[in-house]
């Protein structure tokens, strides 16, 4: 049988902002599942039920493997690339560090370090946000353990007419999943109140992030005291604003201006 082979390389150049969405939509709404010959070759899935349902199946999907352009690597993070049950023990013994609880008591240290980094550049009245605050506000507070997609198969499997076997690559994008308009209508529109909600930003499965509750504070704070102490701001005239979409998809650059 016949599967679709698309040359899909999420590991590329960087691209113009705002155009990787469009480019994964039409994706996903072509075919549920292909094939890519990019790097050593790897399976793609691009519709949240299906992504859903390999990253909650760990018996027939490893994360010895996580990057599909390395299906053998020498290293092994832990906990991300262990499988279980010793994944399940070595979470087991960190989720105490991450609870809900946990979080709620870091609020006012991570509202501190929020507050110095926006105060610094404040009176700047310019900033390339992803350098001046986004990358460098989470990593001085979060230790993150984030289960990744493209986890290696463990057993052979037949998905939408592509046949997959065990020791092929699989690549679960979640921004694929997380626009699919069979379960999220309008996807391509920002509603902070869309109810229900079935995002899975945070993974799923076993590997779900341990972190979500301590990302979710700080998109909060960050979000509170960026606009209390710079609430106008544009992306100044002729910026060229840059994006990838490996692992996950983010913004290389983002500069911003705003009156002082």
């Amino acid at each position: 049988m016949s599967h679709p082979r698309i040359h899909f390389d999420p590991f590329g150049e960087p691209r113009p902002a705002g155009t990787t969405h469009p480019m994964l939509d039409e994706l996903r709404e072509r075919c549920p599942a292909f094939h890519s010959g990019a790097g050593h070759g790897f399976w793609v899935l691009t519709r949240h039920e299906d992504i859903v349902a390999a990253y909650q199946d760990a018996g027939s999907h490893s994360s010895r493997a996580i990057s599909v352009i390395d299906p053998d690597p020498p290293y092994q993070w832990i906990p991300i690339m262990l499988d279980p049950p010793l994944h399940t023990t070595w979470r087991r013994l960190l989720r105490p560090l991450f609870t809900s609880a946990r979080a709620a008591a870091m609020r006012d240290a991570v509202r501190r370090r929020c507050v110095e980094l926006v105060e610094g550049m404040a009176a700047k009245g310019s900033c390339d946000f992803v350098a001046d605050f986004a990358r460098r506000f989470p990593t001085t507070v979060f230790l993150e353990f984030m289960g990744l997609p493209a986890r290696r198969l463990t057993a052979d499997a037949d998905v939408h007419g592509c046949p997959m076997r065990a020791g092929d690559m699989v690549m679960l994008p979640l921004m694929m999943a997380n626009r699919d308009p069979r379960v999220f209508p309008d996807p391509q529109t920002v509603d902070f109140d869309r109810a229900p909600n079935r995002h899975i930003a945070f993974g799923a499965g076993p590997h779900r992030c341990l972190g979500a509750h301590l990302a979710r504070l700080q998109l909060r704070i960050a979000l509170e005291e960026w606009h209390r102490r710079i609430p106008d701001y544009r992306i100044p005239d002729g910026a060229r604003p840059t994006e990838h979409a490996g692992l996950v998809l983010g913004l290389d650059t983002l500069p911003l201006t705003w009156p002082t």
